[in-house]
């Protein structure tokens, strides 16, 4: 959930990061969900909500440049192999696999089965 990176005459590789959503049903009922390499989390009602407050949260964070900074090292410990977390990838792309790919993650995320995502 970067922002978008600004095109340019020779965009370059673009470091794209996703980390796959978690799930865990809690015994009241509601849904914990993070993201993993992450020490936050949300909780919803259900599945759905859980999704939206995973959303909103990433967003509020993603406009914090204390955060961006955090998540920057995070992502070059990875991208470097310093550093593996599950559930967490850090691969260079193009400009075209990267609209491609941000055009197909919500609907991924809102339309999984698998109770891991």
């Amino acid at each position: 959930m970067h922002p978008d990176p600004q095109p340019g005459p020779d965009t370059g590789p673009i470091v794209h990061v996703t980390q796959d959503p978690r799930f865990a049903t809690q015994p009241d009922g509601r849904v914990r969900a993070y993201y993993p390499g992450e020490d936050w989390h949300v909780t919803g009602a259900d599945r759905n909500d859980a999704i939206a407050a995973l959303i909103t949260e990433s967003e509020q964070r993603m406009r914090d440049p204390e955060y961006l900074a955090q998540h920057w090292e995070m992502t070059q410990r990875h991208r470097d192999g310093r550093e593996h977390t599950p559930g967490l990838n850090v691969r260079e792309i193009d400009q075209t696999e990267y609209e491609i790919r941000t055009a197909m993650l919500g609907e991924q995320l809102r339309s999984s089965t698998d109770p891991n995502l």
